[in-house]
């Protein structure tokens, strides 16, 4: 008796955030390859913004399909006396996002990722940017 074995399929999924990118700029002439994702992939031509509208502020609303009042994150500056007792540190910079959760037990976002979920899962996630550490971190 032969048995057949099902292979497993590797899945990659793909989620572009581009922060001021209008909608109208993607062509074939502009972003050819990119184009072609949007072709063959899915897109949310109406989507909109949270408020207020910061770049860190929703890309935990994307990462987490949350609003801030849910994720937590409420600007692209955070109060954390615990790492600077005068001024709010920037959500700009990856470095400052981890050294916060170390010093709030992991409470930057209140609610998972999808990254969270991923790796959880055992699956892996890679993240690229031409924005801030910090905004690739919260994705």
């Amino acid at each position: 008796m032969v048995k057949h074995l099902q292979q497993k399929r590797s899945e990659h999924i793909i989620i572009m955030v581009w922060d001021g990118m209008r909608p109208d700029l993607m062509s074939c002439d502009n972003t050819p390859n990119l184009l072609k994702f949007a072709q063959n992939g899915v897109t949310f031509a109406d989507n909109h913004s949270c408020f207020p509208t910061l770049t860190r502020l929703n890309s935990a609303s994307i990462s987490t399909s949350a609003y801030p009042t849910t994720h937590g994150l409420m600007g692209n500056n955070i109060l954390a006396t615990e790492l600077n007792p005068y001024h709010g540190i920037s959500t700009g910079d990856y470095h400052n996002l981890v050294a916060f959760n170390q010093v709030t037990n992991h409470q930057l976002l209140t609610t998972n990722s999808i990254a969270h979920i991923v790796a959880k899962s055992g699956g892996t996630v890679a993240t690229a940017t031409s924005c801030s550490t910090g905004a690739a971190f919260l994705l």
